[in-house]
């Protein structure tokens, strides 16, 4: 029924398109993004330990500071063009560490499991993480013999085998 009213795929899709053309992914999202991550730091490091407002003028300022640049002298190599390139693969690391962290929360004994994951699950992601930097500073290049996981096929077969391994294996 919501399809025939033009809420569905086409509506919603020209919708993207219109946010898209007014700059929202470009300009909106990555400054709130920024500016989220800063905040969050450094309200949690407490640097000012009394003065919120000073944490949310610095990550402000910082936000616009990123931004900006990338609005007036767009380049491949701008923060939010980095930012834009690096997030898919930083989600679909966070999932499959989740995915990982429920499967290992199944059928294991308090504590053993976790402390062990706990070790080895860090050192993965910041690995993981290097990768998808790598990729997203010079697209075109992988690092030695890793031009394989530019095919997305193959990366999604390589998770579901990766994590049938650690099913099975559990």
């Amino acid at each position: 029924m919501l399809f025939q009213y033009g809420f569905g795929a086409p509506g919603l899709r020209q919708a993207f398109y219109w946010l898209q053309q007014y700059g929202i992914a470009d300009v909106i999202l990555p400054f709130i993004l920024i500016f989220a991550i800063l905040y969050a730091i450094l309200d949690r490091t407490q640097i000012f330990p009394k003065k919120k407002n000073i944490n949310a003028v610095i990550a402000l300022s910082i936000s616009l500071l990123t931004v900006i640049p990338h609005v007036l002298y767009p380049s491949p190599t701008s923060v939010v063009n980095i930012i834009n390139r690096m997030l898919p693969g930083s989600v679909v690391i966070a999932i499959v560490l989740l995915l990982l962290m429920v499967l290992t929360g199944f059928g294991a004994k308090e504590g053993r499991i976790w402390r062990n994951f706990g070790l080895w699950a860090p050192w993965l992601a910041v690995i993981a993480l290097a990768f998808i930097l790598w990729a997203a500073l010079s697209p075109t290049a992988w690092p030695g013999g890793f031009s394989f996981l530019q095919n997305s096929a193959l990366i999604t077969a390589l998770i579901v085998l990766l994590v049938a391994g650690i099913v099975i294996a559990w």
